[in-house]
């Protein structure tokens, strides 16, 4: 799994800045995985980097990113309520999910990330 998260950020660094919103959706997934693999202080940083990344005009203009933003504040306060002492923070990040507006899909309808089309311009890679 790690692997393949590996792969995917390396292919969105190669067509997008660090600072593109779009990086969210795949550090997400790999704080997720961080999380449930035991790398508490890396999924942390990550989840954080996401949350700081995504709570921009521009990190919530689409559904894909508002839904990345949830699953990171989410991710963190699960995070959160594995250390002891944190309870308070865990529920103060959840809370902060539930918040975000995201689409209420049928869960069996996955969120294509985005699409990238030999030759197409990063700035114009489309959602599906």
């Amino acid at each position: 799994m790690d692997e393949n998260l590996s792969k995917a950020l390396k292919l969105y660094e190669k067509y997008l800045s660090p600072s593109d919103p779009r990086m969210g959706q795949v550090l997400v997934a790999i704080g997720q995985h961080r999380h449930m693999i035991g790398q508490a202080v890396s999924a942390e940083g990550l989840f954080r980097s996401v949350i700081d990344l995504l709570s921009t005009p521009s990190g919530l203009a689409s559904p894909q990113l508002r839904y990345s933003l949830y699953r990171a504040y989410y991710g963190y306060g699960n995070l959160l309520a594995d250390w002891e002492g944190r309870e308070r923070d865990a529920a103060h990040m959840r809370e902060k999910a539930s918040q975000v507006k995201v689409l209420r899909l049928n869960p069996y309808v996955p969120l294509s990330p985005m699409v990238f089309v030999e030759g197409q311009d990063p700035g114009e890679v489309d959602y599906f």
